[in-house]
């Protein structure tokens, strides 16, 4: 992602939206940190250790993940 601050773009209106995005992005990102720090904290405690110890290696790949549209039949 530095790479994308550092890009030169002379057009105003692209270089404000991609300013904008990044910020986006970044916000969102400090967001996910935050709420993993939380997700810790709460596993690590005594009641939660034997559902976690299960849980251990498992991994979601989000990129997998397929939104499809609702059916309202």
């Amino acid at each position: 992602m530095k790479w994308l601050k550092k890009l030169e773009i002379k057009n105003t209106r692209y270089r404000g939206t991609l300013d904008e995005c990044m910020s986006s992005y970044e916000e969102q990102e400090g967001k996910i940190e935050k709420y993993d720090k939380g997700i810790e904290k709460i596993a690590e405690q005594s009641k939660y250790h034997d559902k976690v110890k299960k849980m251990e290696g498992f991994q979601i790949n989000y990129t997998d993940i397929k939104a499809e549209p609702l059916s309202l039949e």
